[in-house]
């Protein structure tokens, strides 16, 4: 694809090209994008090993999969790891699922989430709808099909924020190159 290039003729009197590759890219990529299973990095949180074992039979043959048994073990891989989508238990002993969920809202915005519970409660939904900022509740025990589609959608939430993170970058960066260029032009310090 050609990249998008304007000459910006303004009152200011500027001959100057600039590239709007970035913008361009940005519109005009189809959102559509067939995705690996490799691509989509998934942390699963619980406090059973029985859990654990049971989600990486499941999903890593679709996904590629990060276990931890419990929230600090999370935190950890947290710190170490690419994760895409975070999906948790809620009830666990030391650290719910709802304060994992916070404790990532505030560390790694771009990531998306899922809290997986076996019970309903409307306490821990509320909480992790309004500071935790999942995409999806579900409950225990999963269909494998729907956690699938669930975590597939999740990603391409991840992947429209990290997009949405990279243009606004490059953006400011192309708006800091033509306001040097303005004040240059006009002889402005």
């Amino acid at each position: 694809m050609k990249p998008l290039t304007f000459k910006l003729f303004t009152i200011f009197g500027l001959g100057k090209a600039i590239n709007f590759s970035c913008i361009q890219s940005a519109i005009l990529r189809p959102m559509e994008k067939q995705v690996s299973k490799m691509n989509i990095s998934v942390l699963y949180v619980d406090d059973e090993q029985a859990n654990l074992d049971a989600f990486l039979a499941s999903f890593r043959r679709h996904f590629k999969i990060h276990l931890a048994i419990g929230g600090e073990k999370a935190k950890e891989i947290l710190s170490k790891s690419e994760i895409h989508v975070i999906v948790t238990d809620q009830r666990m002993p030391n650290m719910l699922g709802t304060e994992l969920l916070e404790f990532a809202v505030q560390n790694y915005p771009l990531q998306t989430r899922i809290l997986l519970t076996a019970y309903s409660d409307l306490e821990a939904l509320d909480v992790a709808i309004n500071k935790g900022k999942i995409c999806k509740y579900l409950k225990k025990p999963w269909n494998e099909t729907e956690l699938i589609e669930c975590i597939r959608e999740a990603y391409k939430v991840y992947q429209l924020r990290f997009e949405k993170e990279q243009i606004a970058r490059e953006l400011n960066e192309t708006n800091e190159k033509l306001e040097a260029l303005l004040k240059g032009k006009l002889g402005v310090m």
